[in-house]
Parts: structure tokens; C-alpha cells; sequence
């Protein structure tokens, strides 16, 4: 290989360090990450917080995976279910503690 070709990829492996540096991928907000090449451009969605990556052997998942996804569907189940159903019932005039003794008659789930 050539010297350019070699520093070019050098300062590429340089740029993609310094930008994951700063730049990491959530369930809620992934990263993407761009790969162009002469042949077309390659787009995906990263989540870097459930996989990770071995060189040489593949993808794995990481320890704590469960209990990111669960804290994960746990914040957006109170925001996308409860928090608009207690706004409704304050629109209608249903009392909280009507809404308290409801759920509490299905039992801990």
C-alpha cells in the first residue's frame, strides 16, 4: 500500500474515534452510522447500548441488556399510556383516587 492510502486511513479511523467519542446511539434516539464506498452508501440505525461487537467472533449481547430494555419500555409506557390517561380523566372529572382503587382491584400484576 501506498503512504497516502495508509494516512487516509488513518485520519478515517481518527475521525470515526473522535465522533463515537461523543456521539452514542440510545434505544430512544440511535446513532446513525454512514458508510460510503464507490459502489453506493450504506445507512444504519445503531443502539449502542443492547450489542456489542468482538472482532473476529461477532455480536453479543450485553449483560445488563434486560434491564435497559425494561427501563426503557417502563419510561415510555408511564409517557404514551399513563400520563395521557390521568389528563383525561382530570378533563372529565374522574378523581385520582377513583383511578387508584381501579387498578388496585386487578392486583399486583
Amino acid at each position: 500500500m501506498t503512504t497516502a492510502l495508509i494516512e487516509k486511513r488513518a485520519r478515517r479511523v481518527k475521525r470515526q474515534r473522535r465522533i463515537r467519542s461523543k456521539v452514542t446511539g440510545t434505544a430512544e434516539r440511535p446513532r446513525l452510522s454512514v458508510f460510503r464506498s464507490n459502489r453506493g452508501v450504506v445507512a444504519q440505525l445503531v443502539d449502542d447500548g443492547i450489542l456489542y461487537k468482538k472482532r473476529g467472533i461477532g455480536m453479543f449481547v450485553t449483560p445488563n441488556a434486560r434491564d435497559l430494555l425494561r427501563t426503557g419500555r417502563r419510561d415510555s409506557f408511564f409517557a404514551d399510556v399513563v400520563d395521557p390517561m390521568i389528563r383525561e380523566a382530570k378533563a372529565i372529572g374522574i378523581p385520582l383516587n377513583d383511578i387508584l382503587q381501579h387498578v388496585r382491584s386487578y392486583g399486583d400484576a
